[in-house]
C-alpha cells in the first residue's frame, strides 16, 4: 500500500513539475496557483452550487405539496 501511495505522489509531483515548465513558471508558483487559488475556488463554487440546488429543491417540494 505504501508503494502505491508513493507512486501516486511521485506521479503527481512529476505532473506538477512538467505542467509548471510547460506554462513557464516554477513548481512552487504552480503549487500556489493550484492549492491556494484554484482548489479553494473550486470547493467554494461546489458548495455554493449545492446550497442553491438544495434551496431550489426545497422550493420545488413546497410548490408540489400545495
Amino acid at each position: 500500500m505504501k508503494e502505491l501511495i508513493d507512486d501516486i505522489y511521485w506521479y503527481f509531483t512529476d505532473f506538477c513539475i512538467n505542467a509548471a515548465n510547460l506554462i513557464g513558471i516554477t513548481y512552487v508558483e504552480f503549487n500556489f496557483w493550484l492549492f491556494v487559488v484554484l482548489f479553494p475556488y473550486i470547493i467554494i463554487t461546489l458548495i455554493l452550487i449545492n446550497v442553491f440546488k438544495n434551496k431550489a429543491l426545497a422550493l420545488y417540494k413546497n410548490i408540489i405539496r400545495r
